[in-house]
């Protein structure tokens, strides 16, 4: 899962899904876009896509 600003990288979030287990190997926010709640954007939608 990846978040752009004008086509620029900003965010983005690695991992696996295991059965019921959801692995995250990296979660990386630009640090001029930090405190801006893109990680946070970014856990929400990986805990939703692992549910499904």
């Amino acid at each position: 899962m990846t978040i752009c600003d004008n086509e620029q990288l900003i965010a983005g979030l690695a991992g696996e899904i295991f059965g019921q287990w959801m692995l995250i190997d990296y979660l990386i926010v630009d640090e001029h876009y930090r405190k801006k709640g893109y990680g946070e954007t970014l856990l929400i939608e990986a805990e939703a896509l692992a549910r499904l």
